[in-house]
Protein backbone atom coordinates (compact mmCIF):
# COMPACT_ATOMS: atom_id res chain seq x y z
CA UNK A 1 0.00 0.00 0.00
CA UNK A 2 1.00 3.62 -0.56
CA UNK A 3 0.50 6.64 1.55
CA UNK A 4 1.01 10.19 0.99
CA UNK A 5 1.34 12.83 3.81
CA UNK A 6 4.07 14.95 5.64
CA UNK A 7 6.73 13.52 7.62
CA UNK A 8 7.13 14.24 11.16
CA UNK A 9 8.77 13.47 14.39
CA UNK A 10 6.87 13.65 17.35
CA UNK A 11 9.29 14.02 20.46
CA UNK A 12 7.13 12.26 23.18
CA UNK A 13 9.08 9.49 25.40
CA UNK A 14 11.66 7.13 22.85
CA UNK A 15 9.96 9.56 20.26
CA UNK A 16 7.84 8.34 17.17
CA UNK A 17 8.06 9.06 13.29
CA UNK A 18 4.16 9.73 12.30
CA UNK A 19 2.87 10.44 8.94
CA UNK A 20 0.58 13.55 8.77
CA UNK A 21 -1.93 12.52 6.87
CA UNK A 22 -3.67 15.70 4.44
CA UNK A 23 -7.30 14.30 5.53
CA UNK A 24 -6.38 14.37 9.19
CA UNK A 25 -4.73 12.16 11.77
CA UNK A 26 -0.97 10.95 12.08
CA UNK A 27 0.02 7.46 11.40
CA UNK A 28 2.86 5.94 13.19
CA UNK A 29 5.91 4.41 11.57
CA UNK A 30 7.93 1.51 12.24
CA UNK A 31 10.98 0.52 10.72
CA UNK A 32 14.03 2.53 8.93
CA UNK A 33 12.73 6.29 8.41
CA UNK A 34 15.27 9.17 6.82
CA UNK A 35 15.92 11.87 9.32
CA UNK A 36 16.51 14.18 5.94
CA UNK A 37 12.93 14.19 5.04
CA UNK A 38 11.70 15.47 8.15
CA UNK A 39 8.67 17.92 7.78
CA UNK A 40 8.61 17.16 4.05
CA UNK A 41 5.47 15.95 1.94
CA UNK A 42 6.86 12.13 0.98
CA UNK A 43 4.97 9.20 -0.69
CA UNK A 44 5.49 5.96 1.89
CA UNK A 45 5.20 2.18 1.13
CA UNK A 46 4.61 -0.43 3.03
CA UNK A 47 1.66 -2.55 5.25
CA UNK A 48 -0.33 -1.86 8.04
CA UNK A 49 0.74 -3.56 11.49
CA UNK A 50 -0.12 -3.68 15.40
CA UNK A 51 2.22 -1.95 17.00
CA UNK A 52 3.39 -0.40 19.76
CA UNK A 53 3.07 3.29 19.66
CA UNK A 54 2.74 6.30 22.04
CA UNK A 55 2.03 5.12 25.94
CA UNK A 56 3.19 1.79 24.97
CA UNK A 57 -0.47 0.50 23.35
CA UNK A 58 -1.16 -1.35 20.79
CA UNK A 59 -2.41 0.55 17.35
CA UNK A 60 -2.34 0.85 13.72
CA UNK A 61 0.71 1.85 12.20
CA UNK A 62 2.65 1.77 8.64
CA UNK A 63 5.50 -0.75 8.34
CA UNK A 64 7.80 1.16 6.14
CA UNK A 65 8.97 -0.90 2.79
CA UNK A 66 10.27 2.50 1.34
CA UNK A 67 9.62 6.00 1.86
CA UNK A 68 10.76 8.99 -0.74
CA UNK A 69 10.09 12.75 -1.42
CA UNK A 70 6.19 13.17 -2.91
Amino acid sequence: MEWIGTLRYVDLGAGQWVLEQEEGGEMPLVGAVPAHLRDHEVVVQGRRVDALGFGRSMQRSIEVRDIRPA
